[in-house]
């Protein structure tokens, strides 16, 4: 009997609090404005729940169906609210710290999480079969060499700069011919200086090709010479010399006048009496050519005669000599001496010794002089 009492009791109190249950969902709508008497009514539905427990507990056995539950719900008038939507206004909340005031630029930072953020799709491709990154094609020699031609004839140099720049170009072969319209516009001058340039860089270019190591200097100039013609005859230095051991050692006599400037320096001599010397040359530019022997001959011709400075008249004149030179090897620097005696009827005063020399074979001449002063 008490385990019956017991178990109607957890019953009548379920009952109960279901209808508690249904009674606080709409408690919400009654309760939102407290000066409406929302108290009141709430002790008021407590009190009738109480008698409701009562009547429950009356019943047989203490057991409640589907119909006695209908029965409670209506003797309580409950009612099923109606829901509703309110729409609010949107308002941003702030942190009391923060002033409105301060925020007159406000700036809205919006962070994405690490999996918002949008990423490509990873393709898993069959081992082998990965794709290669894209390589760059190079042009090819003459792609490269056709493009350096065009900028060349596109380019705002001097007529004369483009074709060299064309010339130069050429050397390395598969460009073509030389722009002909390039080369119209150049007068024969510059043509011929063209076509000398042209030649000396294949003589270069095909010296280099042919593996040596060592640069042939010598075969450079020869072939500047027959290029561009023997240069003239040019004396480099003269020296009035007690003694000659060999190029560029000699023992010379003392000079006078400006230190600084050879030009106005002058050797001294004294009067009445026979002045013994030595004339020493030095050559650059002379002509050499080889013979069948495999010799490179020099031929040369020197002439000496004293002027007056005063009047210019010659006062004494030297027998011109020739000079031959032959060497196996050609000669890149020659020098030249000769022995004279100026005659001891000089008089006192100044005089200006002119040496001549002639390439018999260039066909060029060169001249210098010396000041001397008779004492």
């Amino acid at each position: 009997m008490m385990r019956r009492t017991s178990n109607t009791t957890i019953k009548i109190w379920l009952s109960c609090g279901l209808v508690s249950f249904l009674i606080g969902c709409q408690m919400p709508s009654e309760v939102l404005d407290e000066s409406q008497g929302a108290v009141t009514e709430a002790v008021t539905l407590d009190e009738r729940v109480l008698d409701l427990a009562d009547s429950i507990q009356a019943k047989p056995n203490g057991e409640l169906d589907s119909k006695d539950l209908v029965n409670v719900i209506a003797r309580l008038d409950v009612q099923t609210p109606t829901p509703t939507v309110a729409w609010m206004k949107p308002s941003i909340g702030l942190p009391p710290s923060i002033e409105s005031s301060t925020l007159s630029n406000p700036v809205v930072k919006i962070a994405l999480e690490p999996d918002s953020i949008m990423k490509e799709p990873t393709v898993n491709h069959p081992k082998g079969m990965e794709p290669q990154p894209a390589q760059l094609q190079m042009p090819s020699r003459q792609e490269l060499l056709w493009q350096l031609r065009q900028r060349i004839h596109d380019s705002n140099a001097p007529v004369l700069t483009k074709a060299l720049h064309a010339i130069a170009l050429s050397v390395l072969g598969s460009s073509g011919p030389v722009d002909p319209d390039l080369m119209q516009m150049l007068d024969n001058s510059q043509r011929q200086t063209i076509d000398q340039f042209h030649q000396f860089l294949v003589a270069v270019y095909d010296q280099l090709e042919d593996g040596s190591n060592a640069f042939n200097r010598a075969a450079v100039e020869f072939q500047m010479d027959k290029l561009f013609g023997e240069l003239p005859l040019r004396i480099r230095k003269t020296a009035l010399c007690r003694k000659v051991e060999g190029f560029g050692v000699y023992d010379e006599f003392d000079r006078s006048g400006d230190q600084e400037n050879e030009s106005k320096q002058g050797y001294r001599f004294l009067a009445a009496q026979p002045n013994k010397m030595i004339v020493y040359v030095e050559l650059d530019d002379f002509c050499s050519i080889e013979s069948p022997q495999g010799e490179f001959n020099v031929k040369l011709r020197q002439e000496l005669t004293l002027y007056n400075e005063s009047d210019g008249l010659a006062v004494w004149r030297n027998k011109s000599v020739e000079i031959r030179d032959s060497c196996r090897n050609r000669r890149n620097d020659l020098f030249l001496v000769e022995l004279v005696e100026l005659p001891d009827r000089l008089s006192v005063g100044r005089y200006r010794l002119k040496i001549r020399v002639s390439d018999l074979q260039g066909g060029t001449i060169d001249e210098s002089t010396a000041a001397i002063e008779v004492v």
